[in-house]
């Protein structure tokens, strides 16, 4: 539970890294790891248009999600069942990290469930011909998103 590799940890899942509009060519995105030297030159190439831990969740969701999982049950696991801040008995801070942590993650899946079910109906609305309650984000009140 030291803060440095706490602060480590928080930097690699939430900071948002270089940002991609949407609108750029995926022709220009290098196809293999590591790059050829042209693809390397390219600006934003390695870079997502809605941050890391968004692309990992749409991406590859079951081995993150069980590594935070995992995390959280280790910690778990050093609870001695009295909160105590001392050195001497570091579970509490790395219980409250976990769970912070974990509580975080699940937050931006949520979020990235609620906008593919978004788009999903966004277009199914678009190829029906109809606005429907798809075109609308966040959802109106009323709508089954709710």
């Amino acid at each position: 539970a030291a803060p440095s590799v706490q602060r480590v940890l928080d930097a690699c899942l939430f900071e948002p890294g270089p940002w991609r509009s949407p609108s750029v060519d995926p022709a220009l995105i290098p196809k293999a790891a590591p790059a050829p030297d042209a693809d390397r030159r390219l600006d934003g190439a390695l870079s997502t248009p809605l941050g890391l831990l968004v692309s990992e969740l749409r991406h590859a969701p079951a081995e993150l999600l069980a590594s935070v999982d995992r995390l959280l049950g280790l910690a778990l696991d050093l609870d001695t069942g009295k909160f105590d801040l001392a050195e001497k008995a570091p579970a509490g801070p790395a219980v409250l990290f976990a769970l912070r942590l974990a509580v975080r993650v699940e937050g931006m899946a949520l979020a990235a469930l609620r906008h593919a079910q978004w788009c999903a109906t966004a277009a199914a609305a678009a190829r029906e011909g109809g606005g429907g309650e798809g075109g609308a984000f966040p959802p109106k009140k009323g709508s089954r998103w709710e």
